[in-house]
């Protein structure tokens, strides 16, 4: 794989991603909610984790002592959005169990919900911005920026495909 083009690698793991965020949506989320399968979703979650680490490091070329600094940031970063995904995850089973019978209310309870984690997400993405600004050049953290969006917005594409609309 390293002999391929770096944009055609970044692709297929951006793929990989996706697939498993497709994944996670069709088993409906139920190794969160039972016990059965969730050791394997917790390697699941770990094998992501890493290709996304992996992914970040392949195409941020960070001087060792920068990466001294970025990896421990990145680290606290994740686990924080890690609370966000958790709880869209909820609030998508929570519509997926829903859609047929939505009431005004419901539907109401859902876009505050996602206007909500959207705002928190960015504004924990703002405050890691700022720490990472202090030693890392804007050119590094938008290319960071570039690559969770790129990330984020591939697995929820999956995601989100696997829910019917409202009725």
């Amino acid at each position: 794989m390293k002999s391929m083009p770096k944009s055609i690698r970044f692709f297929l793991t951006v793929a990989a991603l996706l697939l498993f965020g497709l994944a996670c949506s069709s088993n409906g989320f139920a190794a969160e909610t039972s016990d059965s399968g969730h050791e394997d979703a917790g390697a699941d979650f770990k094998d992501f984790s890493k290709k996304r680490r992996t992914l970040i490091r392949e195409h941020l070329h960070l001087s060792p002592e920068t990466s001294k600094r970025f990896w421990p940031l990145y680290d606290q970063f994740q686990t924080q959005l890690d609370s966000f995904r958790l709880k869209r995850r909820e609030v998508l089973f929570d519509l997926g169990k829903g859609l047929d019978g939505m009431s005004d209310e419901e539907a109401k309870e859902y876009v505050n919900d996602r206007l909500e984690l959207d705002q928190k997400r960015a504004e924990i993405t703002r405050q890691y911005f700022n720490q990472l600004a202090t030693f890392m050049s804007y050119r590094n953290l938008a290319l960071y920026i570039q690559l969770e969006t790129k990330i984020r917005v591939f697995v929820e594409a999956g995601i989100e495909e696997s829910i019917p609309l409202i009725q």
